[in-house]
């Protein structure tokens, strides 16, 4: 995987590979996927190393947030950082 770069103006380091979670709470573009398709996405993104997800309540419309929320508890939050920028 490539080396991780600095997220704009922050100081968040992230693989310039991301995952854009929008099919992740089943709604806008896949309306039949279900929670756990949704919840193993997550997971295989992280297991892969890529450690940039972008969630939005829009996405599902909440539900995306929440099935990466979960698998983020589920993981213990061990190798991930979430934050919200406006």
């Amino acid at each position: 995987m490539s080396s991780e770069i600095t997220l704009g103006r922050t100081n968040l380091q992230v693989l310039p590979l991301g995952l854009g979670a929008n099919a992740v709470g089943g709604h806008n573009l896949f309306p039949g996927l279900n929670d756990e398709t949704g919840r193993n996405i997550v997971r295989n993104t992280l297991d892969h190393g890529i450690n940039f997800i972008d969630s939005a309540y829009i996405y599902g419309p909440g539900r995306s947030e929440e099935l990466v929320g979960e698998v983020l508890r589920e993981r213990g939050g061990r190798d991930t950082r979430r934050d919200q920028f406006h």
